[in-house]
């Protein structure tokens, strides 16, 4: 999924890691195992919102990939809890996971 609008969100919100909500937060794609490839960018749904530090300390390994996917998972959480509330946030991600598990 590419998505102008949706990158630009991103930077509405403070960085994951630090909670600076200052002029360079930017979005970083979170790279998952099989879900991108080299010199391929994920999906525009794997990113999160970081500040030039901690975007710094993603791209460097600072911060591994498993920190990072939970983050990830943290940011789809808010954002649907924005959106829904909690109860139905909840709702939504559980049913998602228990089909999978299915």
């Amino acid at each position: 999924m590419r998505s102008a609008s949706y990158q630009r969100s991103h930077n509405e919100f403070p960085c994951i890691f630090c909670g600076s909500n200052d002029e360079t937060v930017v979005g970083h794609h979170v790279r998952i195992a099989g879900t991108c490839g080299a010199g391929l960018k994920p999906s525009d749904i794997q990113v999160i919102p970081v500040c030039s530090n901690d975007h710094e300390r993603c791209h460097s390994g600072a911060y591994g990939i498993e920190r990072q996917t939970e983050k990830l998972l943290q940011y789809w959480l808010h954002r649907l809890t924005e959106k829904h509330g909690m109860a139905k946030a909840l709702e939504k991600m559980g049913a998602a996971v228990w089909d999978e598990l299915q």
